[in-house]
């Protein structure tokens, strides 16, 4: 017990949220966050435009920390980010793959593939 107060002090935790902390720890990812980018650019560059939950799949990371590596990504210029969107997610790219964007015109709403077509 003694060694729970003193890491809720030192963290500035109770023993409410204690268990979250630690959780939330667990879940980072325990790798470099260069190779992470690579293999994020690697993969779209293979595959073409991509949803992050299928980046997420292959670069074996949780949906939340995908999001934030593609957020990165997108700020340091290395990916694009579509206007087009699967559901509520926008597609990821690199620059020369903007045709390939044309194979989702499906999930374009009515006004929009309208537009397109």
């Amino acid at each position: 017990m003694k060694v729970m107060s003193v890491i809720t002090k030192f963290v500035g935790l109770n023993h409410k949220n204690l268990y979250n902390y630690l959780r939330f720890l667990s879940l980072m990812p325990n790798r470099d966050a260069s190779k992470i980018k690579e293999n994020v650019i690697s993969f779209v560059r293979n595959r073409g435009p991509s949803l992050p939950v299928q980046i997420a799949k292959e670069v074996g990371l949780s949906i939340l920390f995908t999001s934030a590596f593609l957020s990165e990504l997108f700020s340091e210029k290395e990916l694009k980010m579509s206007n087009m969107r699967v559901g509520s997610s926008p597609l990821y790219f690199i620059q020369g793959q903007e045709p390939m964007l044309e194979k989702f015109s499906e999930h374009l709403k009515s006004k929009e593939r309208e537009a397109f077509n």
